[in-house]
């Protein structure tokens, strides 16, 4: 648990949030035609001259409880599955069959969204106002911002886009644990056979 938060915290503050902000710009966008951004750089370029830098980590905070949040839980939550369905702990060379570990990937990457769904609204709502100098914005902290969508749009529109988000995150951890865990089994096997070798040879 403590490894994935501090891993989801540091990806979200150097890569993921002013990344965020830029696809946030770019999906904003309507139609085809007289678009303010043209492209990733343009974004770049256009929100520092005219906003300043500090806005490339606009909703830092919501994206660092996001992505530590995110990463917790799925770090956590496949261990518990792990040994709670197939008795199967770390380290211990046992190979799991591939849909075992594609059901508990996709599980393990249920839990996060599930959870932190509303930071993600705002964050979103953070990054996709524009901030002009001189003019005072919408959402000023994720904490008031929580506190405005909830009294405009009701609770439940901070659950907005959960769908979609389980439907791109799940699917995608249940790949990418099936692959972690038997590269990491292969390895545990092949220092399992290197202890018993020397282990022979005493």
């Amino acid at each position: 648990f403590t490894a994935g938060l501090a891993v989801g915290c540091l990806e979200a503050t150097m890569i993921v949030t002013p990344f965020e902000v830029i696809k946030t710009r770019l999906q904003k966008q309507v139609g085809t035609a007289n678009l303010k951004y043209k492209g990733p750089i343009d974004v770049v370029t256009k929100v520092i001259k005219e906003e300043g830098i500090r806005t490339m980590w606009a909703g830092n905070i919501p994206t660092v409880i996001r992505q530590g949040s995110n990463q917790a839980f799925n770090f956590m939550s496949m261990a518990i599955l792990n040994k709670a369905l197939w008795d199967k702990e770390q380290g211990d060379g046992k190979q799991l069959a591939v849909w075992k570990t594609l059901l508990n990937g996709i599980l393990a990457g249920a839990v996060g969204p599930c959870m932190n769904c509303p930071v993600d609204v705002i964050k979103t709502r953070m990054m996709a106002q524009e901030h002009i100098p001189g003019k005072e914005v919408k959402y000023k902290n994720w904490y008031q911002a929580a506190q405005l969508i909830a009294k405009e749009e009701g609770v439940p529109a901070l659950w907005k886009g959960l769908i979609p988000r389980l439907t791109r995150l799940a699917p995608g951890q249940g790949i990418t644990w099936t692959v972690v865990m038997r590269v990491t089994t292969f390895f545990e096997q092949r220092a399992q056979e290197q202890e018993a070798a020397e282990w022979k040879k005493k």
